[in-house]
């Protein structure tokens, strides 16, 4: 039988090959879904005989007539995961802006009040 790990390996293997460079992610979800796929009585591996299927099957999407499909639709996830990561990055960004500009004014505060700023310079 094929564990899903090894499966993924094979799938990740196989895209690579394909020139489909992607996101962990994407080839994760990816992965999963085709791992559904495969384990047709859903014992949580899969087969020989499952095995055999699924892969003739993959073999024949991407060297077939459904790998510009298969294409477009792992290429459009990685579109999602690259603006979810870049949506994530600058929500990150805007907290610790608004962490950074806090501590600013904590610190303009500190100098300028009555009894530092005559020592610190910063008398208003």
């Amino acid at each position: 039988s094929v564990s899903k790990e090894e499966l993924g390996k094979l799938i990740a293997e196989m895209l690579a090959e394909q020139g489909l460079d992607l996101a962990s992610e994407v080839i994760d979800d990816f992965v999963a879904r085709q791992f559904a796929e495969a384990d047709q009585d859903d014992d949580g591996t899969v087969s020989f005989e499952e095995f055999c299927a699924y892969y003739n099957e993959l073999i024949d999407t991407l060297n077939g007539e459904q790998r510009g499909a298969l294409v477009e639709k792992l290429q459009a996830k990685e579109q999602e995961v690259s603006e979810q990561k870049a949506k994530e990055e600058a929500e990150r960004q805007a907290k610790a802006d608004i962490s950074d500009f806090e501590t600013l004014l904590a610190f303009i505060g500190i100098i300028t009040h009555p009894s530092i700023a005559p020592v610190s310079g910063t008398q208003l």
